[in-house]
């Protein structure tokens, strides 16, 4: 891991938190630090109680969720610059819902579970926008369900059709 300027920092957290005050931003710096991991490392495992939020700063993450044995893992989405994960498992303290993994040389800022939940305490506008990070994720991921229910319903129409 390689430790990187708090400059850079400041300009993340305001890339990924509209609204914050200087104040806010610069204690959110102090609170956390920036790392470098190789491709294909794992910053979250699904499944796993963990305590740290990151934000991408540099590179590419997949994350992804293992739908079952037979379909095996699907990618949800591609995590880039300014993106926050495993913020959802620490607000709810339940294990992580996807696994993350780098596809580039990715850079982080990682803030653990105690500063973060601190931050949330302390600054109201950290804490909106993360509600309309999740919601967005939500809506997203619901259109995603919603298209595959309905190819899936195509498929079943035409067999059942096909059937007749």
């Amino acid at each position: 891991m390689i430790q990187t300027q708090p400059s850079d920092k400041i300009s993340l957290l305001h890339l990924a938190f509209k609204g914050l005050t200087e104040n806010e931003l610069h204690a959110m710096a102090a609170m956390s630090q920036l790392c470098t991991y190789p491709p294909e490392h794992t910053l979250c495992h699904e499944g796993a109680y963990e305590e740290v939020f990151y934000i991408i700063a540099d590179g590419i993450a997949t994350i992804s969720k293992n739908i079952s044995e037979h379909d095996g893992e699907r990618i949800l989405r591609i995590a880039s610059k300014g993106d926050l994960v495993g913020e959802m498992a620490l607000i709810q303290n339940v294990p992580r819902s996807a696994t993350v993994r780098t596809l580039t040389n990715c850079t982080v800022l990682e803030m653990d579970k105690k500063n973060f939940e601190i931050m949330l305490s302390r600054s109201p506008s950290m804490a909106i926008n993360i509600i309309r990070t999740t919601l967005d994720r939500i809506r997203e991921n619901d259109q995603i369900a919603i298209q595959d229910l309905q190819n899936t319903n195509k498929v079943l129409h035409h067999l059942d059709r096909n059937k007749l």
